[in-house]
């Protein structure tokens, strides 16, 4: 039985070409990485994102955490000329998780969208006590508290824009106060006897009338006159009395 023939003789003389091809092997290699592009860091273009969400959220939430998704580190982008451009996709919206793009308009222009969580907070209205519903509220039962608020979320900024009008419900303890728990006490009734001032310029005409609905300041209603009984919408200008426009 012969034995195994050896793939490589230690005893044999090295060939001539070995040399002269480990010395073509490391210039093929210097060449094509001296001739490679730049690439675009992925920390600046996740700094244009966060810059971008700051200057979004503007003044509105000086408290706020941005949390920047990272890039795939296989990913290679061209290193732009110009300024990177950061831009909000449509349906996407700040505060809460997001997605942002990113834009290159160089001369090999390239796009990319990275995820963020944004969370923001600001002082809101509170209710300071329980507050039941249909009670006129003051301004000993709010008070201001910094909260963490999200996108399309309601909520009153301002203590003023809520005395006088009343829960729709009743509100426990630190309920964030919305336009949507809050309505107009009614200064008319309906059914209740009224009087209808006419803005006529230089002359004031007041009219007896009728309710035909509820409504607070501000709001129209329609009310009927008592003498002529025709119909008519009026608005709302303080208890018991509605202004119409002839």
């Amino acid at each position: 039985m012969k034995s195994p023939r050896c793939l490589i003789n230690p005893t044999s003389k090295p060939r001539r070409k070995w040399p002269a091809f480990a010395l073509i092997v490391p210039m093929l290699f210097t060449d094509t990485w001296a001739g490679a592009e730049p690439a675009q860091s992925h920390g600046s273009i996740e700094a244009v994102v966060e810059q971008y969400i700051k200057e979004s959220i503007g003044q509105d939430f000086p408290s706020h955490d941005i949390a920047v998704g990272k890039l795939d580190p296989r990913l290679q982008l061209t290193a732009c000329e110009k300024p990177l451009r950061a831009f909000l996709p449509p349906g996407s919206r700040l505060p809460g998780n997001t997605s942002v793009g990113v834009n290159c308009e160089g001369q090999k222009p390239w796009t990319l969208y990275l995820s963020a969580e944004v969370k923001v907070s600001r002082e809101v209205v509170v209710a300071q006590r329980p507050l039941p519903r249909g009670v006129p509220i003051s301004a000993d039962d709010v008070r201001l508290e910094l909260r963490e608020v999200g996108a399309g979320q309601d909520y009153i900024t301002e203590p003023g824009d809520v005395i006088g009008k009343v829960a729709k419900r009743p509100l426990a303890s630190s309920t964030v106060l919305s336009p949507q728990v809050l309505t107009t006490p009614p200064l008319v009734r309906r059914g209740q006897q009224i009087v209808i001032m006419a803005a006529i310029p230089g002359i004031d005409v007041r009219m007896q009338g009728t309710a035909l609905s509820d409504g607070g300041k501000g709001d129209r209603i329609t009310v009927r006159n008592v003498l002529s009984k025709r119909t008519v919408e009026a608005t709302v200008i303080q208890a018991g009395v509605v202004q119409v426009t002839l």
